[in-house]
């Protein structure tokens, strides 16, 4: 199995197929690409992947982009050992964390992503040592009992 992921070290999207690929076992060679320096817009970049996004897996000169679908794609062409629990249920919530970083953290810490919000909203968007801050100059508070980790999909 010959396997390439171009990646970026920081993007939480490449540590995941970085996390999967390493629990499975497959051996690959990692292709860095310096989103921060805007490396994902080059030529030689948009001939691998034309959204221009990381993490981009070549697998036997088969292209697949964006972490989950890779990782679904991991599993299915390398079963063992499975990344996802067999218990239906296990299953749906394993699933709901990759989505709680997918589309509720992600986002936020995606230069593009950022680089948008800054535009259409200023001052709103700043970056510290902690990540992102968006809306705390207008007294944005997160909602209490609403991490993920806070209760299970069963019902007690």
């Amino acid at each position: 199995m010959d396997i390439q992921l171009y990646g970026f070290w920081r993007s939480i999207a490449s540590f995941r197929v970085r996390v999967a690929l390493k629990l499975k076992g497959l051996p690959f060679k990692e292709i860095p690409i310096d989103i921060m320096s805007g490396e994902q817009f080059t030529p030689d970049y948009d001939a691998v992947n034309a959204e221009r996004v990381v993490p981009t897996l070549v697998h036997d000169g088969y292209r697949v982009f964006q972490s989950l679908a890779i990782i679904e794609y991991l599993d299915e062409v390398s079963p063992e050992p499975g990344l996802l629990p067999t218990d239906p249920a296990d299953r749906a919530y394993a699933r709901s964390l990759a989505l709680v970083t997918v589309a509720d953290v992600h986002p936020l810490v995606t230069p593009r992503v950022r680089n948008h919000l800054a535009k259409a909203f200023g001052q709103m968007v700043t970056q510290s040592q902690d990540g992102p801050s968006i809306g705390r100059a207008r007294g944005w508070r997160p909602m209490s009992g609403s991490s993920p980790g806070d209760r299970r999909l069963r019902s007690s």
